[in-house]
């Protein structure tokens, strides 16, 4: 697999563990502690995900989400964002910014790389139909995200 995931958690043992867990399953990751580290990234790096903590040391993941959605470069790429913020208002925030899927800490890594798997292969096929153009290219997809 050659899809770049960005995570930025500033827990480090958390950060290690969402680290090894994602390459573990074939992916390049690159991780950042903190809203600032993940914004010089973006600025020469094109992830193909990020997975975001909410509670950053310079402000909110959600945030940064926000900002991914709004940059042409970037608001295509699948979030998911991981906190442990599990209220109905805090989830109902984060799917208003942007994110694709908010998941609660503790999570098992299966889990989680189970999302990130979900979350590029519709990400893939998406960019596919949006390529070809054609309806055939569309039923072809929903035949497959069937399986």
């Amino acid at each position: 697999m050659n899809a770049n995931i960005l995570i930025v958690e500033d827990h480090l043992e958390t950060r290690e563990l969402l680290r090894a867990a994602t390459e573990d399953a074939g992916y390049s990751v690159t991780c950042a502690g903190d809203i600032k580290g993940a914004t010089e990234y973006l600025k020469t790096g094109k992830p193909s995900l990020l997975i975001l903590d909410i509670s950053l040391p310079d402000g909110s993941g959600l945030e940064l989400c926000a900002a991914a959605r709004a940059s042409d470069g970037l608001a295509d790429i699948p979030v998911i964002v991981l906190t442990g913020k599990d209220k109905l208002a805090d989830k109902k925030l984060g799917f208003a910014c942007g994110v694709d899927q908010y998941l609660t800490k503790p999570i098992k890594m299966d889990e989680l790389v189970m999302w990130v798997k979900a979350l590029l292969r519709i990400a893939e096929r998406l960019s596919q139909i949006l390529r070809a153009g054609s309806s055939s290219c569309s039923m072809r997809w929903l035949k497959t995200a069937r399986r």
